[in-house]
């Protein structure tokens, strides 16, 4: 519960730092920093009581139960690096964002992301999982092309776009596997572990026909390629980071990416059987090139 108390103080923050207005640079700098200082704690007495894996500060309250929603929350040892990083990245943009430049619509923008990253990071449920994913592009939006440079309309509407197109292809994923997981075994759920595990389930992953098999795939890799991002789906990347403004850069290049990465690590990871080892080396090879092209 402590850090869905977290996720919660930094929501609630975002609100009020559009209340505050000439004082929400002020408060998201001291929000920021209390969250990163709660974030860091939290790990520490995590580590020190003897974590041996598995996840952590889980809650789970249902919202319908007949068709499988549930608020649920969980932190691995991987998510809560990304959580360090995320506390860190979020109160940089905080502490550089000069109030003398900004309205406080800013600053609350600067919040709301940060919330969206956290409960993305926290999530144990795909349609919540997708909500965040959503949620952080909305704001990430506003700062490019309310905030941004000359080219600030065209630029923000070439992200939102790329980035809204292959979130919508993971979404067609997310309620195809929450399908065929109900066919089945009989039961509707979004939980991620169920459907994770699901697809390491030999006996559920050949009884899902070839195409749909690798359509779920398809769009959950396609997706996370976008946001981290990696060649060749990556023309929204140079003309973002040059329009954004330093606050906008920051978070572009630390929060998206690393949700990306998160992705990739968190959720397709544990259906490589499933990738095969050509789909991995295609993976590895696109790393690659990524990594030598930019």
């Amino acid at each position: 519960m402590i850090i869905l108390g977290i996720f919660l103080w930094v929501l609630l923050s975002a609100l009020v730092a559009m209340i505050l207005k000439d004082r929400s640079s002020q408060f998201t700098k001291i929000s920021s920093a209390i969250t990163l200082i709660a974030i860091i704690l939290y790990s520490v007495l995590r580590f020190s009581s003897g974590y041996s894996g598995g996840f952590l500060s889980q809650s789970n309250i249902a919202l319908s139960q007949s068709v499988g929603i549930y608020f649920s929350t969980g932190v691995s040892g991987f998510a809560d690096s990304l959580l360090i990083l995320t506390g860190i990245i979020f109160a940089a943009a905080a502490f550089v964002t000069d109030k003398k430049l900004y309205p406080s619509s800013m600053f609350m923008m600067i919040l709301l992301t940060e919330a969206g990253m956290i409960g993305l990071l926290i999530s144990r449920n795909f349609l919540f999982f997708y909500v965040f994913w959503e949620l952080v592009l909305v704001p990430v939006y506003f700062i490019i092309g309310k905030f941004g440079g000359p080219r600030k309309d065209s630029v923000s509407l070439k992200f939102f776009v790329y980035t809204h197109i292959a979130s919508i292809f993971m979404l067609l994923s997310i309620f195809a596997l929450y399908s065929y997981y109900d066919l089945h075994y009989g039961v509707l759920t979004f939980q991620m572990n169920a459907l994770l595990q699901a697809m390491q389930n030999a006996t559920f992953t050949s009884a899902l026909p070839e195409v749909a098999k690798y359509f779920i795939l398809f769009g959950f890799v396609f997706a996370f390629l976008v946001k981290l991002p990696s060649f060749p789906v990556h023309a929204w990347l140079a003309d973002s980071y040059e329009q954004a403004p330093y606050p906008g850069t920051i978070i572009l290049a630390g929060a998206l990416s690393a949700m990306g990465g998160y992705g990739l690590f968190g959720i397709i990871f544990p259906f490589g059987g499933l990738i095969g080892t050509a789909g991995l080396e295609i993976l590895v090879a696109l790393g690659l090139i990524s990594i030598s092209y930019f």
